[in-house]
């Protein structure tokens, strides 16, 4: 426990009552901003993605009871997705290039939604946004293959993790983490004004709008990236030129290494 606790020293921090030092600090960054900003946007994909799934197989004309049991090969997906996608991140130690990555079906699957009115080609755009390979079974709709797997849940997972990992010590990341999650959580007010009954079967407004800001998130991921990637070089630099501190502390000090 002591070895854990003294391995654990640079990430966690001292074991010391909260400092308002790390408050303003938190309050104050900018990664913080444009990272809640991106999972704000992406959000509303999610609430989007759970209300639209059920109402595009119920256009396909299966009872209410067979519309249950026709979500979980898409969550299945959607399943298998996050966990290849979180593992590959965490091997290749890189959360930018899979945000980057998972976003791009989730922008693909509105994008079909919107441009066809197939309940088949509607339910295969459901799989291409949960990420994985698939086909569409329904002969109303051409078969589409999926060369990658990615998707909505993938992208807020490697986004949480992505702010946790690099928000320390403790004190930082008690107060940033909960900020970023808050501003996240607001995307349910946007999401439930989007799709009212009136605009079904097909919600083109609410879809296109959720393509549209899942671009937007994509944006703010590499805004951040960016952020991020110039603190590791100056770092880097002024580790070059024999300096031992940059007088600064937290994640900004000059012994913490960035996860870009």
């Amino acid at each position: 426990m002591a070895l854990r606790k003294k391995r654990d020293a640079a990430f966690r921090g001292e074991d010391k009552p909260l400092d308002l030092k790390w408050v303003k600090l938190a309050f104050s960054d900018p990664f913080v901003y444009l990272a809640s900003l991106a999972f704000f946007a992406s959000s509303v994909a999610i609430f989007g993605f759970g209300l639209f799934l059920p109402t595009i197989i119920r256009g396909l004309g299966f009872a209410k009871l067979k519309v249950n049991y026709m979500t979980i090969p898409v969550y299945v997906v959607g399943a298998t997705a996050l966990l290849l996608q979180t593992w590959l991140s965490d091997k290749m130690q890189k959360r930018a290039l899979f945000l980057v990555t998972a976003a791009i079906p989730v922008i693909a699957g509105y994008v079909i939604c919107v441009g066809t009115a197939s309940h088949g080609g509607g339910y295969a755009a459901m799989f291409i946004l949960a990420g994985g390979k698939s086909r569409s079974c329904y002969p109303s709709c051409s078969s589409i293959p999926l060369t990658f797997r990615a998707g909505v849940y993938a992208f807020s997972a490697l986004c949480v993790t992505w702010v946790a990992t690099n928000l320390v010590p403790d004190h930082k990341r008690s107060v940033g983490l909960p900020f970023f999650y808050s501003i996240g959580n607001l995307s349910g007010l946007v999401s439930s004004q989007l799709y009212p009954a009136t605009e079904g079967p097909r919600y083109i407004k609410g879809n296109a709008i959720s393509a549209g800001l899942e671009v937007v998130a994509v944006v703010f991921v590499i805004a951040a990236w960016f952020i991020l990637r110039r603190r590791t070089q100056k770092k880097t630099k002024m580790i070059e030129e024999g300096a031992t501190t940059n007088g600064k502390v937290g994640d900004e000090a000059l012994d913490f290494k960035y996860t870009l």
